[in-house]
């Protein structure tokens, strides 16, 4: 048993098991300003590329050009002409994962300049958390980690939340100035959103239907702003450039926070067979590495986090199972010292587990951790008809060792049946036939090898030391 305890950490463990994805999912996006046709073209040149290698495997092909929503007004459908989503789905015999086209679809999206990728099948297992005030500290920071991360071979896909932002124009008012010229900042701002967004001029009515009338100007140029003309409360018309300064800049699409500090996150996936805690354990050493500003810190979230949370109230489930079933066999036998004997083939029932999972390459994951927690239940049930016989025999007259050799000898045949049926009933499961075979592989996997090593054969040798510590009845 402490054996079997000090492998865990070689066993690794995980969320989830790893399921194979028939789908890919490719975002794009192009710089801010790009045109619909331009958009559109590299998407057809992508679906090209896709049909021309990996035609064969692929069932469906569907892509979106632009923004997602139907219901938009006039000035937000353009907002996201630079921006596309390409969804592959693979033919389930087709032999191919999402995961192979990942390293082909990098290569050929690297040679397209200004362009924004991402490839996932599923959102990023691994996300790291940056914490910190300054958004410009922290873009930077998360340059640093995604570095460190693409450098590591257990990582691949490695991308940033930060992303181009949009460009804006700041209008910086000289408020000394404008107040000469009989100028607010509120009535400066009110005639400019006129201006760019034009004004309402009542309604037209036709056909029974009212319609809205919007005066708006045609696009204008950072020029053409510069020179628009501003009317003050005396009368007088003054430029814009007079009163404020124009500055083109570039705002950021989204600032995250959590616990009221700005966040900035760096995902990615996996690549290769090693365990996940593992991978979380080596960016962790990496990201130690760093030398980060005051206030500002780093966490591993994601499914890391998920795992841990997981493991931590399974294993509270775990020892309420135990504890639970202690219960109950206490309350049957009557005794305090013959449930306990029936408790010690749990820790055997684990070794089996992790063993089969060790042997069979497979980390702990959730729901081969269910499975230990099913074994709590299972394993002991051939220890109690074992240990019932043996006190059968007591009461009759039997002396100790007599009653548990006579015990062994008759229950030893419907105790091997029993794990027999149960883990061939299981095997088809382990094999894994179907649609989400992978999830539940690791917990038939888990009972099969605990039900092989939690046979009754110790049972007799941990009666027979602690039966002088309880008085039969």
């Amino acid at each position: 048993v402490v054996g079997t305890v000090a492998l865990l950490p070689t066993i690794g463990s995980e969320f989830m098991p790893r399921a194979g994805q028939g789908q890919l999912s490719i975002e794009l996006s192009l710089p801010q300003g790009t045109h619909l046709d331009r958009t559109e073209g590299v998407v057809r040149n992508l679906e090209a590329f896709l049909q021309q290698n990996f035609d064969a495997a692929i069932k469906h092909l569907y892509a979106r050009v632009g923004r997602a929503g139907a219901n938009t007004g006039a000035a937000e459908v353009l907002t996201d002409e630079h921006n596309a989503v390409i969804h592959v789905m693979l033919k389930p015999d087709a032999g191919l994962d999402a995961a192979d086209l990942v390293e082909p679809l990098g290569r050929e999206l690297a040679g397209l300049p200004a362009l924004e990728t991402s490839l996932g099948r599923t959102s990023a297992p691994l996300l790291v958390e940056i914490k910190g005030r300054d958004l410009t500290v922290l873009s930077g920071l998360a340059e640093e980690v995604a570095q460190l991360l693409t450098g590591l071979p257990t990582l691949s896909n490695v991308e940033t939340g930060i992303g181009a932002g949009r460009p804006q124009i700041e209008v910086i008012v000289d408020r000394t100035r404008a107040a000469q010229h009989s100028l607010t900042v509120d009535a400066m701002g009110a005639q400019l959103e006129a201006i760019l967004s034009g004004r309402d001029a009542g309604q037209l009515q036709q056909r029974g239907e009212y319609s809205d009338i919007v005066i708006r100007r045609p696009r204008l140029s950072l020029d053409e702003l510069a020179g628009a003309l501003l009317d003050g409360t005396d009368g007088r018309r003054v430029r814009l450039d007079e009163v404020a300064t124009l500055k083109a800049s570039e705002s950021p699409r989204a600032i995250s926070r959590n616990n009221r500090m700005r966040v900035m996150t760096v995902s990615a996936h996996l690549s290769g067979d090693r365990a996940f805690d593992q991978v979380a354990a080596q960016v962790q050493a990496e990201l130690a590495t760093l030398d980060l500003p005051p206030e500002y810190n780093f966490a591993i979230t994601g499914e890391e986090k998920l795992r841990q949370e997981s493991f931590e109230n399974l294993r509270f489930a775990l020892i309420l199972a135990v504890v639970l079933v202690y219960m109950v066999m206490a309350a049957q036998f009557e005794s305090l010292i013959h449930p306990f004997v029936i408790l010690l083939t749990i820790p055997l029932a684990g070794v089996g587990a992790v063993l089969l999972l060790l042997v069979l390459g497979m980390p702990l994951n959730v729901m081969s951790f269910i499975g230990i927690i099913m074994l709590a239940g299972i394993a002991v049930n051939d220890s109690i008809i074992l240990v019932d016989r043996i006190n059968q025999n007591r009461r009759a007259g039997q002396a100790l060792a007599t009653a548990i050799e006579a015990a062994a000898q008759s229950r030893m045949r419907p105790i091997i049946m029993t794990s027999a049926t149960t883990m061939l009933a299981l095997l088809p499961l382990a094999i894994g036939f179907g649609e989400g075979a992978n999830l539940r592989t690791p917990m038939a996997v888990a009972v099969i090898g605990g039900l092989v090593t939690s046979t009754a054969l110790v049972i007799p040798c941990f009666y027979h030391l602690l039966a002088r510590l309880d008085r039969l009845r």
